[in-house]
């Protein structure tokens, strides 16, 4: 009996279901194969080279392509601007070697401060060695670039925006496309 009840619920439910084809059609969106151009090729290697400035909420970011994050330094270097390269650089190194001005200060503050090298006013000496020596390295740290989030720039918007620009000129060039408008 139960076999019976068995089979006249599963004829009802075929019955009640739709019925399903035996060969889908894939769902995949590129069956048809297109036939770009050379020009339709170039158009699309400059999309995903170009550069663009991307606006979010409280800064800017600069982009490659889709979603490739370009810092300022790696811009500079895209583009060739040594002189400008070469004054990062220089104040990096700077700010670098006041950093570590400032830490062997406060090295030598530190002992003073810990008693460990005795003479008069030591400890005094010592606590201004360390204050001096942390206010040395943060000013260095900031000299050099090395304090900050991870939306902090060297260029001012307007700077990178030019350098953005002068690059998708050149790029368009060096693709031989720089005859079709509004491709940014």
């Amino acid at each position: 009996m139960r076999i019976k009840t068995l089979w006249l619920l599963l004829f009802c439910f075929s019955l009640v279901l739709p019925v399903a084809p035996l060969r889908a059609e894939p769902s995949f969106p590129f069956n048809d194969v297109q036939q770009l151009t050379q020009q339709d090729l170039l158009v699309q290697k400059y999309k995903l080279q170009r550069l663009r400035i991307k606006e979010l909420k409280n800064h800017w970011l600069i982009m490659r392509g889709i979603n490739d994050k370009v810092d300022d330094m790696t811009l500079l270097k895209m583009i060739g601007k040594t002189d400008v390269l070469d004054k990062v650089e220089e104040n990096q190194t700077f700010g670098n070697t006041l950093t570590l001005s400032g830490l062997g200060l406060m090295a030598v503050g530190g002992l003073l401060a810990s008693n460990l090298i005795k003479f008069d006013g030591a400890i005094w000496v010592g606590i201004a060695g360390l204050i001096g020596g942390g206010a040395l390295a943060i000013s260095g740290e900031m000299m050099a670039g090395n304090i900050g989030d991870e939306f902090s720039h060297i260029l001012d918007r307007q700077q990178a925006e030019r350098y953005v620009a002068e690059y998708n000129e050149e790029l368009k060039k060096k693709l031989g496309i720089a005859h079709i408008p509004n491709l940014d």
